[in-house]
């Protein structure tokens, strides 16, 4: 009789589990205590695609685009749901005139880089400069 008392006992156990693990809200998973815990959806290194990174938060997640790439000029974050892709930012187009006079821009995946135009040098000496750097290109002496 004790036998069959502990197996209906394990089954209610076993019962009271799995109502617990539907009980957990969205983007919480049961733990080994049996315990709602927080589920880091961010493990999954890809969710959020390339060239974005993952962020968790408490029941929840989002994505942002890494610096040099977005999804559009209005929205910073998403989730995978949205079927988003982060694409490089061509800071040559958007960004009018960004290298200043007697530049030229070259986007570059993720980035880009000003060179002077001819007979125009870098006031840093550099062949290539970014914006960020206040360089100007002035005439060659």
């Amino acid at each position: 009789m004790s036998r069959l008392y502990l197996l209906f006992l394990g089954l209610l156990l076993a019962e009271l589990n799995d109502v617990t693990a539907a009980e957990c809200a969205e983007g919480q998973k049961v733990s080994e205590e049996g315990i709602c815990i927080d589920e880091d959806e961010c493990e999954d290194r890809e969710r959020c695609g390339p060239n974005a990174t993952c962020f968790n938060t408490d029941g929840s997640y989002y994505c942002q685009c890494v610096t040099g790439f977005w999804i559009n000029k209005d929205k910073i974050k998403f989730t995978a749901d949205e079927g988003v892709e982060c694409r490089d930012i061509n800071e040559c187009r958007e960004l009018n005139n960004i290298c200043g006079p007697n530049a030229q821009c070259r986007n570059s995946i993720g980035s880009y880089y000003c060179t002077c135009v001819p007979g125009f040098v870098a006031s840093n000496g550099q062949e290539r400069f970014n914006a960020r750097q206040d360089v100007t290109c002035k005439g060659e002496v």
